[in-house]
């Protein structure tokens, strides 16, 4: 569940930078360091949104309710240090021809990051249910003795995992 959804946003972050994907676009794939950025990068608005969202559903001692703001606050101090590999990401899914940041290069740096964020937020608190929530909490903690560094690895190795023959977003396989 976690993984579907941290996916669908970092698709999110795609259908930011570029409105369709092409044919040409399809045949690209993201590399581990450019997944590990959009994960890193987009991690702290979807526990922040998920922190917000679930906050009326669960109990004042959930994970999510107790602990929820301590997350998106360790998560947000390794966010300005995945923008690059994010950026890369985000350009090469919005290019037709491989080159990383080629559509991103017309907007100010300072309004793409967030943009992104907002866009994420916005689609993840919409899409979640209830029992998201509770699925969330539920792994949050046992996650939660990770180092949020740790945990940001731990989603980007699944999500390599799962879009490997994504048709949309492809993850280069390891050499």
């Amino acid at each position: 569940m976690i993984a579907k959804n941290l996916f669908r946003c970092a698709g999110l972050l795609a259908l930011a930078a570029s409105a369709q994907l092409s044919a040409a676009q399809a045949k690209q794939c993201l590399t581990e360091p450019e997944m590990r950025g959009l994960v890193g990068y987009a991690l702290p608005a979807v526990a922040d949104a998920v922190v917000q969202r679930c906050s009326s559903i669960l109990p004042a001692n959930s994970f999510l309710n107790s602990r929820g703001a301590k997350l998106v606050a360790d998560l947000r101090l390794g966010q300005s240090a995945a923008w690059p590999g994010a950026r890369s990401a985000i350009g090469k899914i919005g290019s037709g021809d491989g080159k990383s940041g080629e559509n991103l290069s017309e907007l100010p740096e300072g309004l793409v990051g967030p943009l992104m964020e907002g866009l994420i937020q916005e689609r993840f608190v919409d899409d979640l249910k209830p029992q998201g929530c509770k699925d969330i909490d539920r792994v949050l903690t046992t996650l939660a003795p990770l180092p949020a560094a740790n945990m940001v690895e731990m989603i980007t190795q699944v999500v390599m995992i799962a879009a490997r023959d994504d048709k949309k977003m492809p993850t280069c396989q390891a050499v």
